[in-house]
């Protein structure tokens, strides 16, 4: 887990952190070690998301979920972003999210 929080930390580009995240969702030994998963998330949020706050988050889960097959996201990125709302408070969000479950389709934002 710390090695993947390395390599997030040392992406270079958004296409790179993009082609990252295809990769992580691809190791299934990741994928069942969902707090290791949400914090290589929370890592590339906060180096390629934009806007403020929650935006930060939910602009780069847009972008994965637009490079993905059904536009989902997965668990470890849905952690990451109801972490991020929960931290800031952001209660209209955390509705948002939980009525995605289960880690459903981002086009509504």
């Amino acid at each position: 887990a710390e090695a993947v929080m390395q390599v997030c930390a040392r992406v270079p580009t958004l296409e790179d952190a993009l082609r990252l995240v295809s990769v992580l969702r691809g190791v299934k030994s990741l994928r069942a070690h969902t707090p290791a998963l949400e914090d290589a998330y929370t890592i590339l949020i906060r180096r390629f998301g934009t806007g403020e706050g929650t935006e930060k988050g939910f602009s780069f889960a847009n972008l994965v979920a637009s490079q993905s097959q059904g536009g989902c996201i997965d668990q470890g990125l849905y952690g990451a972003l109801l972490r991020m709302c929960a931290v800031a408070q952001n209660k209209a969000r955390v509705r948002e999210l939980v009525c995605l479950l289960p880690f459903g389709d981002l086009g509504a934002f």
